[in-house]
């Protein structure tokens, strides 16, 4: 039974003996129990004083009748109904069983169930009794909404235990109950996770030893990786993972481009050096090595992004690369020469060159100061040494080596001299570029003299101008005279000449440049014009006087001459020194005549309304809670003087409803809020207005 309440609602009984009471009027300065809001078969607590005689109980209101029934919890007659005489007074009040009642300690005490939302200002001590929540129920946020959800179990012995903790230790959440073993369930919805936040710090989660002396921290990437991976856990009976600093036996695993550091290694069961890696800045070649089939050999070939590549043996020191005896294949055919006979080439003696097509030596073997060596045929060499000079009358045909490359020795230059009036031409012959190479990463390709260039020029490498720390001015020019962008060295700055603009994005929507008069930032694109920053600031061009800051979290600042004139809080608009308004008006609205009339007050703040019929008016959509609000009400009576019912929200001054005007009687009604609508206090403006 849900018990209601009304203020100052008091009236008379002209009822006699012990039944069921017919109200009569309020008394003066009080107010009927429909006027204080109480409707038809709600239940009120009451009070009847008749003489000395009284009575309290709790009885059912009709309003048809205007009854009250009589259920008897405290009277003068030994706690039964009273015998009225027919001059009885009845008002609405508060037993002490519908309220908390201070002990005079720190405690409240109540009787009976309590039906309603409980709002406690300190602290809440069960004094060691237990708190007991409905199946399925939940403890809700101030909104009413569900933020922990109790569901039971039938015959539960296990359950969580909450410990909080001292400085310098971590609040505990564990299992607990009546079995000796117990697992901790925790259980995402869906394909929902289950997520350790980071805060400070990454995400860690930290298993203990049987004995909680030490553990293993599982730490999620750091923010400054912004991916989200998955880690699938080893399958199998008793598997490990591997740990990045232990020594570790892998089997049967397959290794998807492992990166090896610079100078590592692939060691051998003793753990010694088998294979050492090194690395090149940018590499793009690399050995390939492939197994094969039975009767095929396994192939170690150079691979990469070039074109043609060779691989280099290189042994350490005068070390020596040694090469099985008879095991030489050379194009798929075998060499059958030993060492020695490789090494008479390098023992040749003083003796005769005679050449066509091939060079052949006489029995002293030495060519090494042959001069003035014609050949008429064709010269096949794997090197050659020329001490003097090389007159060559027709073209000079070089094929280049495996590497594609023409050495010129130790030289310190090669000299092309030009003595023809007309330019020096390099082309290229049957490839589509010309490239100058040093593998000397502190020397580069220099031209001492201006460089002009009419055709498009790629750069696939860092361009730079200067050095570190002395510069040199790049112009941009445009199709447009002195409309030009300077990067001035000497300023350290990128120059924008008058109406040269900066230009960004695809459809070139913004632009920013300087007009001769003025500087301008033009969006022409459809989506917003962005300043982003921690704290903003709209200053003057020297940079010490301040006209509007925007702070992140925080307040929006208008200056004048420095001073802070307007600013928002995080209750509203601050406003320093006078406000002029230049005009004032409220917003109005004309209702229509109907039986039911409901007054938007999020649309105007006075309103208007002829009635043709007896009406009940409804107060709509107010400002929230803890901002006050206002509107008027001009009301014309019908012709026959008809009833007006208001909201039972409306507190009248001088306790009750104004009585209605007269036949097409005009009345100004004024009402206030501050509670977001909860109570509305109404006042009567002025009645049969002219």
């Amino acid at each position: 039974m849900a018990i209601v309440l009304g203020n100052r609602a008091k009236m008379s009984t002209s009822t006699t003996g012990t039944g069921t009471i017919t109200l009569g009027s309020a008394l003066s300065g009080y107010q009927t129990f429909a006027q204080a809001g109480i409707t038809n078969g709600q239940t009120v607590r009451y009070t009847i004083e008749d003489g000395t005689n009284f009575e309290i109980g709790s009885g059912v209101f009709t309003s048809s009748g205007t009854t009250l029934t009589r259920n008897v919890t405290e009277s003068s007659n030994s706690d039964n109904a009273i015998n009225l005489s027919g001059s009885g007074e009845v008002f609405i009040t508060a037993s002490a069983a519908d309220i908390f009642v201070n002990d005079g300690a720190t405690s409240l005490t109540t009787t009976g169930t309590i039906t309603a939302v409980l709002k406690l200002g300190g602290n809440f001590d069960t004094n060691s009794h237990n708190i007991l929540i409905d199946d399925a129920h939940f403890i809700g946020d101030e909104s009413g909404n569900e933020q922990i959800i109790f569901q039971t179990t039938g015959s539960a012995v296990n359950q969580f235990d909450i410990t909080n903790a001292a400085s310098g230790s971590g609040p505990k959440l564990s299992a607990t109950g009546g079995d000796s073993n117990i697992d901790l369930d925790l259980e995402a919805k869906g394909t929902g996770h289950v997520t350790i936040r980071g805060n400070d710090n990454s995400g860690a989660i930290q298993f203990n030893c049987d004995n909680n002396s030490h553990g293993q921290i599982l730490i999620a990437q750091p923010h400054s990786t912004p991916t989200t991976n998955t880690m699938l856990l080893p399958q199998g009976d008793s598997s490990t993972l591997v740990s990045k600093v232990s020594t570790d036996t892998l089997t049967n695993k397959t290794l998807t481009a492992p990166k090896i550091a610079d100078g590592g290694f692939i060691a051998d069961a003793n753990g010694n050096e088998l294979v050492v890696f090194q690395t090149t800045g940018s590499a793009v070649n690399q050995l390939e090595i492939t197994n094969n089939a039975s009767g095929s050999n396994p192939i170690l070939a150079a691979t990469g992004g070039d074109t043609n590549i060779g691989i280099a043996l290189t042994p350490k020191g005068t070390g020596e690369i040694v090469i099985a005896a008879g095991n030489l294949n050379y194009g798929g055919t075998a060499i059958t020469a030993t060492g020695a006979d490789i090494n008479l080439i390098d023992g040749i003696t003083n003796g005769t060159v005679i050449a066509s097509k091939a060079i052949i030596t006489d029995s002293d073997k030495d060519i090494s100061g042959g001069r003035n060596i014609t050949i008429s045929g064709e010269l096949d060499a794997a090197t050659g040494d020329f001490s003097g000079a090389v007159d060559i009358a027709g073209d000079l045909t070089l094929s280049a080596g495996a590497d594609g490359a023409l050495t010129f020795g130790a030289a310190s230059s090669v000299k092309v001299v030009d003595n023809n009036a007309a330019a020096l031409v390099f082309e290229e012959a049957d490839n589509a570029y010309m490239t100058f190479v040093t593998t000397n990463s502190s020397e580069a390709v220099k031209f001492d003299k201006a460089l002009d260039i009419n055709g498009a020029v790629q750069l696939d490498a860092t361009f730079t101008v200067g050095a570190n720390d002395q510069g040199y001015d790049v112009t941009l020019h445009g199709d447009t005279a002195a409309r030009n962008v300077v990067w001035d060295s000497s300023a350290d700055s990128l120059i924008f000449s008058d109406n040269a603009k900066a230009v960004f994005g695809t459809g070139s929507d913004l632009n920013i440049w300087h007009d001769g008069n003025h500087s301008n930032v033009r969006d022409s694109g459809t989506g917003d014009l962005r300043l982003q920053g921690v704290n903003v600031s709209i200053q003057n061009n020297t940079g010490g006087e301040n006209m509007a800051t925007f702070g992140v979290d925080g307040a929006v600042q208008l200056y004048y001459d420095n001073a802070v004139k307007l600013a928002t809080t995080a209750t509203g608009v601050a406003i320093t020194g006078a406000v002029k308004p230049t005009t004032y008006q409220e917003t109005y609205v004309a209702s229509s005549a109907a039986s039911t009339v409901t007054l938007d007050l999020a649309t105007a703040t006075s309103f208007s309304l002829t009635m043709d019929q007896a009406t009940t008016f409804a107060f709509s959509n107010p400002p929230g809670s803890g901002t006050a609000f206002s509107f008027t009400l001009f009301l014309t009576q019908h012709s026959s003087a008809v009833a007006i019912t208001w909201p039972n929200t409306v507190d009248w001054a001088g306790g009750s409803a104004p009585d209605a005007a007269g036949a097409n009687e005009l009345q100004a009604y004024a009402f206030f809020t501050r509670d977001g609508g909860t109570t509305y206090y109404g006042f009567l403006g002025g009645t049969a207005i002219a």
